[in-house]
């Protein structure tokens, strides 16, 4: 059921006409039936927050029923997903929030991913992204913390419960991009049947982060441990100037990074393997990594042509701000 204001009704059923499909998305993505009877949804006059999920019931302002059908799904399947993270399992303190919005704030890509897959994969996976790379954007402007000034996202160092979920180490956006990258360094497989395994371990249950882990590692066979300290348990993120050096002699391209961050014993270099993307002039392409877990890494790629572009990390596997400081050479004689 929807229970909105009289007059409304026709433009609400229009706006949240999609909440079956959601509910059927993540089921499948999931693999757990919608937990409880029923779902509703309630428009709520003078209702300060934009959405409030409650066990088999959301609450939403007025606010929700503004703008055309699609406009208002991101906010409709974050709660809905609630209902999953949150409600059938849910974090055992403020501290390990993010187990909460950020799995509502990926399932907002994952509502957009799926709703895209019928014009094919490329679309789906260019919707999923476009959902990830507003977070990443997001961090990259706002969130410039340090140790020990500003807690990291998974902290109990708070006098306000609500100041959690307004912290600069967002536990909606990072918390989502933590589940981003993971799904990366993990591959689908693994990730969702982590998620799943999780879920089914922890329903009607308590979970802090290193549940979440432990799951993670027991699936995939990986250990995590310093993926979750350097994303979850310390603030900021990793800013980057990148260079490029052609050097004709042997048709090497030379590529350095450096961690221009503050770094420091409270706040050492993160450590991450980061992804270039190249494109030559016959129109090929090709992937190049780079290492990095200091201030400076160079790495030699040997090459059959000198490329055209660099597309630094295209799929967002690092969560990081960066510019390049010497692009690729321009002209036939540079190097």
């Amino acid at each position: 059921p929807l229970y909105t204001p009289f007059g409304t009704e026709e433009h609400a059923a229009a706006l949240f006409a999609e909440t079956a499909a959601m509910v059927a998305c993540f089921e499948k993505a999931f693999d757990e039936p919608y937990p409880w009877d029923r779902y509703s949804q309630v428009i709520v006059r003078d209702f300060l927050a934009g959405g409030m999920e409650n066990t088999s019931a959301t609450l939403l302002s007025v606010r929700a029923l503004t703008g055309k059908p699609g406009e208002k799904d991101a906010l409709i399947a974050h709660e809905l997903a609630h209902q999953w993270f949150g409600d059938l399992v849910t974090c055992e303190t403020w501290e390990h929030l993010w187990l909460n919005e950020g799995f509502a704030c990926l399932a907002e890509a994952l509502w957009a991913e799926h709703n895209a897959m019928p014009s094919g994969p490329e679309h789906a996976r260019a919707a999923y992204l476009a959902v990830i790379l507003g977070y990443a954007n997001e961090q990259r402007t706002k969130n410039h913390a340090t140790a020990p000034g500003a807690p990291p996202m998974v902290s109990n160092r708070y006098t306000d419960p609500d100041k959690v979920f307004i912290k600069t180490d967002d536990v909606y956006a990072k918390g989502a991009l933590v589940l981003h990258m993971l799904r990366e360094q993990l591959g689908d497989d693994a990730f969702f049947r982590g998620v799943r395994l999780f879920i089914d371990r922890y329903r009607l249950s308590v979970v802090d982060t290193d549940d979440f882990r432990r799951v993670m590692e027991e699936v995939s066979g990986q250990g995590l441990e310093q993926f979750f300290t350097q994303w979850c348990l310390r603030p900021g993120l990793p800013r980057l100037k990148i260079g490029y050096e052609w050097v004709p002699e042997g048709g090497v391209l030379r590529v350095t990074v450096d961690q221009v961050q503050t770094i420091d014993p409270l706040n050492p270099a993160y450590a991450f393997t980061l992804p270039i993307n190249l494109s030559f002039p016959d129109g090929s392409s090709r992937t190049v990594r780079i290492h990095s877990a200091q201030r400076s890494s160079q790495t030699e790629f040997p090459l059959p042509d000198r490329p055209l572009q660099a597309i630094i990390d295209p799929n967002l596997t690092v969560l990081a701000a960066h510019e390049t400081r010497k692009p690729l050479p321009s002209g036939p004689d540079e190097h």
